[in-house]
């Protein structure tokens, strides 16, 4: 079981995408959960620009403030994009 495990997470790729407002005052662990189940998308760091912060795994606890880029791993772009698209059609 564990190396078909593996092989489909050596297929998985790392990525950055913003995420604007929707999340702001989410706790990242509650981010990672939502971002994993409704679109397989595992997030496992974030940046922010004031103050500058770039962590990787920030901790469960941490408050997203809806300025930060997110990395995260995905299957491809698309899967990365629903995330996108979904936020912005809630947005407008």
């Amino acid at each position: 079981p564990w190396l078909t495990e593996f092989a489909q997470g050596d297929s998985h790729e790392l990525y950055n995408t913003f995420l604007a407002g929707q999340y702001a005052g989410w706790q990242f662990g509650r981010l990672a959960m939502h971002l994993h189940r409704e679109y397989g998308v595992l997030p496992i760091g974030i940046e922010s620009r004031s103050p500058r912060v770039l962590a990787l795994q920030p901790g469960a606890q941490y408050q997203m403030r809806g300025d930060e880029v997110v990395f995260v791993i995905a299957a491809d772009k698309c899967a990365v994009n629903q995330v996108l698209y979904v936020h912005l059609c809630i947005l407008f």
